[in-house]
């Protein structure tokens, strides 16, 4: 098995090109389509968009680390923080490249990233956990190892116990 080379992906990225989102895209399909990742039709599609603007996002990024398999594994991580920050980071701070945003208003963050990421944050709960989780699926196959799957545990307060006045059955709840 051939393992995915993200240094050389990231070199292969036009970047300041109108070819940086085809490129990323192609990058993408090439570490989502290892032999070794699996998953469903629902997240495959959201998953591939995902991972093509955490490609861009590295190509663009200052930050060293954004630019490693580790870097983007906690980019993808459970806590959306990795999201907001792809989001909100000037991939062109010196506003260059001409980009615009939805609204057709200048923007110094690469406009498929930040539209990537609000689609990932439009989702459900549920829904961008199992994107996540694929996302760092994916990441891991390509790289030959199990991943690191971190699921975040329910905060559960003290139980009390109530008597129902109707019925007079116990139940338990939550206090928190």
């Amino acid at each position: 098995m051939v393992l995915y080379d993200l240094k050389t992906s990231l070199e292969t990225i036009r970047k300041g090109t109108s070819f940086d989102v085809a490129d990323a895209q192609r990058e993408a399909l090439l570490l989502v389509s290892s032999d070794a990742f699996d998953i469903t039709a629902l997240h495959e599609k959201l998953t591939y968009e995902f991972i093509s603007g955490m490609l861009l996002h590295a190509v663009y990024s200052s930050k060293d680390r954004d630019r490693t398999m580790d870097g983007l594994e906690v980019l993808a991580g459970p806590d959306p923080k990795g999201i907001y920050w792809m989001t909100f980071i000037y991939h062109d701070p010196n506003g260059k490249l001409g980009w615009v945003d939805a609204k057709g208003l200048p923007t110094k963050s690469h406009p498929y990233v930040v539209n990537v990421m609000d689609k990932t944050m439009a989702l459900p709960i549920e829904d961008r956990l199992a994107l996540m989780t694929a996302t760092r699926i994916a990441i891991a196959a390509a790289r030959g190892r199990a991943p690191k799957i971190e699921i975040p545990a329910p905060k559960i307060g003290k139980m009390k116990e109530r008597k129902t006045p109707a019925k007079g059955a116990t139940i338990y709840c939550s206090s928190g």
